[in-house]
């Protein structure tokens, strides 16, 4: 067998255009043009709230059915999570959805602006397994709901996992359809917040709960690009605090030095 031919330099045929040169520049060198920026917006907001209170608003709606898989967390805040905890890694299976939306039962398509977490630095077992969630909810965050609220609205919380299991599978039991669980947000008075997250930590730190103990809130916040575009840093900082974080989000709840923007900037070539 021949051996094959070298590879041949690639030459410009005669009737080949060249791409257009700026002639007002030397050479059209890249140097020689200006970088300007055009436009800033914020893509993300890390933060570690000391308190479920943390959220302003009159209801919290808690996501009992932790649909974590339906919206995954950015490799980016993954990293950034895990150095919280001073860990190198860190998986979906240490963590859970804990902030729901009212609309979730009816299908909720996109992941709310701010998400509030629930971490487990020491979790070896899947989060989403039959007995995480079973000791997590009928153990861990029912009993600690039911202490502070009044028994108009504790009657309306599922005793147990099972029975919140069975609701949350009502279109797929009682109709036959061929579906997923249905999220299952329970809803709560903000005011009552505060001890239900105390109740929950003091409850992860007792005998049995081991792989629960640690556990901390991350506030996840994400946005469109436009949501938050402006011409500088600054004005996408004031339209991200007027518009989204200030009216969600206590930062009085927020030890400063946890919070992280994550900023992207565009920049055009000009001169």
């Amino acid at each position: 067998m021949e051996p094959s031919p070298p590879p041949q330099a690639y030459t410009e045929r005669p009737n080949q255009k060249r791409p257009k040169v700026d002639s007002e520049l030397p050479n059209g060198n890249l140097s020689a043009k200006r970088l300007t920026l055009d436009n800033c917006y914020i893509t993300e907001v890390l933060a570690f709230p000391r308190s479920l209170a943390v959220f302003r608003s009159g209801v919290f709606y808690w996501n009992a059915t932790c649909w974590l898989d339906r919206f995954p967390i950015p490799q980016l805040a993954m990293r950034k999570i895990a150095d919280h905890c001073n860990t190198t890694t860190l998986h979906k299976g240490q963590i859970c959805e804990f902030k729901g939306s009212p609309i979730s039962n009816e299908g909720f398509r996109h992941a709310p602006d701010i998400r509030l977490l629930v971490v487990f630095p020491h979790m070896n077992k899947p989060f989403d397994s039959e007995e995480v969630q079973r000791i997590w909810t009928s153990d861990i965050v029912i009993p600690s709901v039911s202490r502070h609220v009044n028994s108009s609205v504790r009657r309306y919380l599922p005793a147990n996992y099972k029975l919140l299991q069975l609701n949350s599978q009502a279109k797929r039991i009682e109709l036959g359809l061929d579906v997923a669980d249905t999220p299952l947000c329970i809803a709560l008075r903000s005011d009552n917040l505060q001890g239900v997250w105390a109740d929950i930590v003091s409850k992860t730190q007792q005998k049995g709960f081991e792989e629960f103990r640690g556990a901390f809130l991350v506030a996840l916040g994400q946005w469109h690009p436009t949501a938050t575009l402006d011409k500088s840093m600054e004005g996408a900082w004031k339209s991200l605090v007027s518009r989204w974080w200030d009216l969600e989000m206590d930062m009085n709840y927020i030890p400063v030095e946890t919070f992280e923007v994550r900023v992207e900037s565009q920049y055009g070539l000009s001169g």
